[in-house]
């Protein structure tokens, strides 16, 4: 036979789940009459244990009995909770089922040919809407276009500057170049002048001895 011992944590645990439930129910992810059912579930366990609190000693009836209000207490504010969420379920279901009857009365009692009128002022929007779409992704072509140029010119005005550095080094060593080429010859001639006027004066000597 089960006993208050293994029955209560499973009571706690049933507890702690219908506060996890009631959550989901609230932000509508679960439904509220799954909680119903464990509400109910909870409430048997509670009934059965409170015929086992009778079984325990004596001295221990009393700490069970103070748990079991606990519970008691946890169960009720549960079902309240649960009864303002489906009574709150319930008073927007008859709003949307009022609003439909009175969409379906509106209806009902404009002639046809302002209901054709809605119709086409509807397919209009939904034209207007299509254009000004198709107006936005050609825009954006557009500047994606644009932007696609703008990279391609700096590119291009990155690779004259380049060109232009390189071919700006490249005359100045040319002009290096040409310059150490006439200081070259310089030195050629002077060498030859200098070296043909010791030919001259050790000829001059020697025909003078």
């Amino acid at each position: 036979m089960t006993s208050i011992v293994e029955l209560f944590p499973k009571a706690r645990r049933l507890s702690f789940d219908l506060r996890t439930l009631l959550q989901y129910v609230e932000r509508g992810h679960a439904s509220p009459d799954d909680a119903g059912m464990n509400l109910e579930e909870f409430g048997r366990q509670l009934d059965v244990l409170e015929s086992l609190v009778g079984q325990e000693r004596p001295t221990q009836r009393e700490d069970w009995r103070r748990k079991l209000r606990e519970l008691r207490n946890e169960h009720a504010f549960l079902r309240d909770q649960l009864g303002r969420f489906d009574q709150g379920r319930r008073k927007v279901g008859q709003e949307a089922k009022e609003r439909e009857e009175l969409l379906a009365r509106r209806h009902a009692a404009l002639p046809s040919s302002v209901m054709d009128a809605y119709a086409e002022e509807g397919s209009s929007l939904l034209r207007s809407r299509r254009m000004v779409g198709d107006y936005l992704q050609t825009g954006q072509a557009s500047l994606t276009s644009l932007v696609e140029q703008r990279s391609r010119l700096k590119n291009a005005h990155r690779k004259v500057l380049d060109m232009a550095n390189i071919l700006g080094l490249s005359n100045s060593i040319l002009r290096v170049s040409d310059r150490r080429q006439a200081v070259d010859r310089l030195l050629v001639l002077g060498g030859i002048i200098v070296t043909s006027v010791f030919l001259w004066w050790m000829w001059g000597r020697r025909v003078a001895s």
